[in-house]
């Protein structure tokens, strides 16, 4: 007889196979580093996209950014990850915010670090304070002008008292960004406006209506838009963000190792004689692995049969199995309404079913809002939202990543604000850009002009069980309960423009 081996190695593959297959599809690459600089040292994390090729080799943009009090390199990460989905990379560190001296080292060591980055372009920097982050990177630009940035951006920053006005000419060469909440309470608006004052024209205040010290809801997109602004500024020729680019690989390739363990293992396994106990066992499990395979195989001609359906094109004999095999009785009117539009030719079944499904399901069994049936059949089940749509198979994709995100709110208008708020983090607006070819489009390539985008918001609102259509001024409107009203505008449009 030979020896059994072991299982555990398989299982032990797979788990690592798992963890090299996730980690080559992450699109962005993070580095942790730590720098002695003197008697303190420099903690921090960079976070660089993947796959971005420029001619000089792979050089970057880099933005450095310095948090408030009490914040960290594990609470920037979002951050981080905002600046480097528009093709920057981002960098982040921890230092000591009582001590102002000791953040001017801190700071300096970083800025040595970074220069000898070879993904660097030491051409191409910005610093980015938020709030005590923008008044200790403040000072430090007046008392070390030799180290400026190229461009230099405050979020909720406040004066800083200098000995004389001259100490801000370093500010009045570069382009400086100034955002700052008109209801700041830390740092009064006045504060922000006279520093863009003393700047003179090479300031740029945004202030942000209704907005507080830190923003909330909206500190994603600010910075988002914040991250477009630095790419515009750096490459005027080339303004759009650059996405991360992910070559995707089979997880087969990942896996591979574990199943040929696993085969090798079973078939080891099969090769040896049973003994006699082994027999008995194996005499009384015949009824029950007749049954399973029973139960397997019916399970599978149903699967199959669904499958096979779902990938063929729409039409009268698609349309009318899946009526009779695959649909309940209460979606079979939502299906029959779908059917019968126009839309369906060269489109799989897949798709339709698809709509029927989860738009009842959102509607009628998640939403805490009640939905008008009229208005849920033209505004919420139909994947039109504008006529000459042809790409239809975009609800599952939204619904999977705004659903989440809108699950605990009230009424449809809470929910539109947080799908805005999450689309424009998504995508960028660009007034000149091309129309894109439908919804489908538009999401994955992150970039549309305002009439694409007010585009998939629609969808986007649909896709969660909020009634959306698109007005004569081509602007969202979205059902409230009782009437038709203009759905919430996103925080900006763009600031690179």
């Amino acid at each position: 007889m030979r020896s059994r081996l072991p299982f555990w190695p398989a299982l032990l593959l797979l788990s690592l196979g798992s963890l090299l297959c996730v980690h080559s599809r992450a699109p962005f690459r993070r580095i942790h580093f730590v720098v002695p600089c003197g008697i303190a040292q420099v903690r921090g994390t960079a976070v660089i996209p993947r796959g971005l090729r420029t001619p000089e080799g792979y050089t970057l943009p880099v933005v450095i950014y310095v948090h408030g009090a009490k914040g960290s390199i594990i609470t920037d990460g979002h951050v981080l990850r905002r600046l480097s989905e528009v093709g920057l990379a981002a960098i982040s560190f921890d230092y000591d915010e009582i001590n102002t001296e000791t953040f001017a080292q801190q700071f300096s060591g970083l800025l040595d670090w970074v220069v000898r980055q070879e993904w660097a372009d030491t051409n191409r920097v910005a610093w980015i304070g938020f709030s005590l982050g923008a008044q200790n990177t403040l000072q430090y630009l007046l008392r070390h002008s030799d180290h400026a940035p190229q461009i230099y951006v405050r979020l909720a920053g406040g004066w800083i008292s200098e000995p004389n006005s001259n100490s801000f000419r370093t500010l009045t060469i570069r382009p400086t960004l100034l955002v700052h909440g008109e209801n700041d309470s830390i740092f009064p608006l006045e504060e922000a406006k006279r520093l863009a004052k003393v700047i003179g024209t090479n300031a740029t205040l945004k202030i942000l209506s209704g907005e507080s010290h830190s923003f909330e809801a909206d500190q994603a997109v600010v910075f988002r838009l914040v991250g477009e602004w630095c790419k515009a500024r750096f490459n005027p020729m080339n303004s759009l963000p650059v996405f991360p680019k992910v070559h995707r690989k089979l997880c087969l390739i990942w896996i591979a190792p574990a199943c040929f363990w696993a085969g090798l293992w079973l078939w080891i396994s099969r090769s040896q004689k049973p003994v006699p106990a082994q027999r008995s066992v194996k005499q009384l499990s015949v009824v029950f692995r007749i049954a399973s395979w029973l139960s397997m195989l019916l399970a599978l001609a149903d699967v199959v049969l669904r499958f096979l359906l779902t990938t063929m094109g729409v039409n009268s004999w698609t349309l009318q199995m899946a009526r009779e095999h695959l649909l309940g009785p209460t979606l079979r009117g939502d299906f029959d309404a779908l059917a019968s539009l126009s839309i369906w030719k060269e489109q799989r079944l897949g798709t339709l079913l698809t709509h029927v499904e989860l738009a009842h399901y959102t509607a009628y069994e998640l939403v805490n809002w009640k939905i008008d049936a009229q208005v849920y059949r033209y505004f919420v089940l139909s994947p039109l939202v504008e006529v000459n749509n042809r790409e239809l198979s975009w609800r599952r994709e939204l619904w999977e990543d705004f659903w989440p995100r809108v699950r605990h709110e009230n009424t449809a208008t809470d929910a539109a604000r947080i799908v805005v708020q999450h689309l424009r983090e998504r995508v960028t607006i660009s007034t000149n850009y091309p129309k894109q070819n439908g919804i489908t489009s538009i999401w994955d390539c992150r970039i549309a002009n305002l009439d694409d985008f007010n585009i998939v918001y629609a969808a986007a609102l649909r896709s969660v069980g909020v009634g959306a259509r698109l007005n004569n001024g081509h602007s969202v409107e979205l059902w409230n309960g009782s009437a038709w009203s203009l759905a919430p505008l996103p925080l900006a449009t763009s600031w690179a423009e």
